[in-house]
């Protein structure tokens, strides 16, 4: 299994590149969320990555973050989604959006992916949010004067953190300094709030 790989980005089209490593070019599939942060044609790379293999062809797919990569191998679950549909619903809506649409159980925004019917879109989220709400406990508890509501975005912005590969406990207090500035209203803007939190604290 390759995990990662790192070399000289040699070409790059929108949906693959060839990475040179010490003189072998790696064909590499790519969503288009990982080709519009690529570098230019002869910096060096790392992509973390992941190879499918078939009775008739091998295949390695790319991906400039975890989040990426994690969220490709939840979609492959799902029954009648191979990769090339997975890197399609990863191409067509940012990662943290597709984890919040499937919280949220928003149909319409998977199905207004390119190639994406309403069945897909249903099953996608019938196969994946109980799986994505089991990776992280409440944090609401240590809240006070919640409503059931604002309960459960809360702690569905915490499955859709979990889910996008943060730990438990630092996607929890990342949180609740998005819930105690008071200017989060929906869960979708809990996560993206606790995203940017989550970045600037990488960056420091």
């Amino acid at each position: 299994m390759i995990a990662t790989i790192r070399g000289c980005l040699t070409t790059k089209e929108t949906n693959w590149i060839i990475i040179d490593v010490a003189g072998v070019g790696f064909h590499v599939l790519i969503p288009l969320s990982t080709y519009y942060k690529l570098p230019q044609v002869g910096e060096t790379i790392l992509l973390q990555t992941s190879m499918i293999v078939r009775e008739d062809h091998i295949a390695l797919y790319g991906f400039l973050s975890t989040e990426e990569k994690r969220l490709f191998h939840l979609l492959l679950s799902v029954s009648k989604v191979g990769p090339r549909m997975a890197l399609n619903l990863l191409s067509g809506i940012e990662t943290h959006d597709l984890i919040t649409a499937i919280l949220t159980e928003n149909v319409l925004a998977i199905k207004s992916i390119p190639g994406i019917g309403l069945k897909t879109a249903e099953r996608i989220i019938l196969e994946l949010k109980g799986k994505i709400g089991q990776e992280a406990g409440p944090v609401s508890s240590g809240l006070p004067a919640l409503d059931q509501n604002q309960k459960v975005q809360i702690d569905d912005a915490l499955a859709a953190l979990v889910a996008l590969g943060y730990r438990q406990n630092e996607a929890q207090t990342a949180l609740k300094k998005a819930i105690h500035t008071g200017t989060a209203a929906s869960m979708e803007a809990l996560v993206k709030q606790s995203l940017n939190l989550l970045s600037k604290r990488d960056k420091s």
